[in-house]
């Protein structure tokens, strides 16, 4: 195997003391490296590594192909099917493109998510494949199907929490502060997009404590420290933008007639034109 780091050891003597089972680990543990590794570990045997999203799977297509011989990688999904490799990534909704039966190791990343209906009936035709999942959440579906997922990959074998990762400097350490909304007016709508619009897009007691959280920030780190607010809609861009000028508000799109009215209200300068897809 590529030589490995701390805590990895661990992850690779599980996969190889126990049949089936998921490792759960943060972003950062490297889940994609150790996939590879496994590909290196059983070099003869015919794998199946899946997921829920397709740029995931491309990526692990690339980087397999960049270590194994030609023929031996296939992609199965987002507009390719070559089933028959040795090791073949499948994005999860084209499975049944696949000979299941055929793969004696079964990769899951983001485990999580394959207690959805369709996959978990995809899945279950498989039936001799040793079956690993990895995740950094593999509990805690909204839908309850957490059960479903230990049904078809087994417990937890290995865990590692984040600060045992963070003390490897695999992850930059995340500061959390938390800033209370109890003062704020509270809103009640029936319907949700009235809700969210004054609770949450308009809400001025809400954005002046972003806009302080942001104050706060710069005081401590320096005025050039790079600061993103994530937002959901750009309306909610608009009005933070009128607390934080200095900020640029960056989105896909923005309706002609909600510009013209943001205009006159004084949340956007005259004449601002919206950003292009490009830019």
């Amino acid at each position: 195997l590529d030589p490995l780091r701390e805590l990895q050891p661990e992850i690779i003597a599980a996969i190889t003391a126990y049949d089936h089972g998921v490792i759960k680990a943060p972003t950062g543990a490297g889940k994609s490296f150790l996939i590879r590794q496994i590909c290196k570990m059983w070099p003869t045997a015919r794998i199946l590594i899946t997921c829920a999203q397709a740029p995931i799977m491309r990526q692990t297509y690339v980087e397999l192909k960049e270590m194994f011989h030609y023929g031996e990688v296939g992609m199965v999904g987002d507009g390719m099917c070559e089933p028959k490799a040795r090791i073949v990534c499948c994005v999860d909704r084209s499975l049944l493109k696949c000979d299941l039966d055929k793969f004696q190791v079964l990769i899951y990343d983001e485990v999580h998510r394959a207690a959805a209906p369709k996959t978990a009936d995809s899945l279950g035709k498989i039936q001799f494949a040793r079956r690993y999942g990895f995740s950094a959440s593999p509990h805690g579906r909204s839908d309850s199907a957490d059960l479903h997922t230990e049904a078809l990959f087994g417990p937890v074998i290995c865990q590692l929490s984040y600060e045992e990762v963070k003390k490897t400097g695999s992850i930059v350490p995340i500061e959390v502060r938390v800033y209370s909304a109890a003062t704020c007016r509270p809103m009640t709508y029936d319907v949700t997009t009235a809700l969210e619009r004054h609770g949450l897009w308009r809400h001025s007691c809400r954005n002046k404590l972003i806009a302080s959280a942001v104050l706060d920030v710069t005081a401590e780190l320096g005025p050039d420290c790079q600061i993103l607010i994530s937002v959901a809609k750009v309306e909610h861009a608009v009005h933070l933008g009128k607390l934080l000028p200095d900020f640029a508000r960056v989105y896909v799109s923005m309706d002609a007639a909600a510009r013209l009215r943001w205009e006159r209200d004084g949340l956007l300068p005259k004449g601002v034109h919206p950003i292009t897809s490009k830019q």
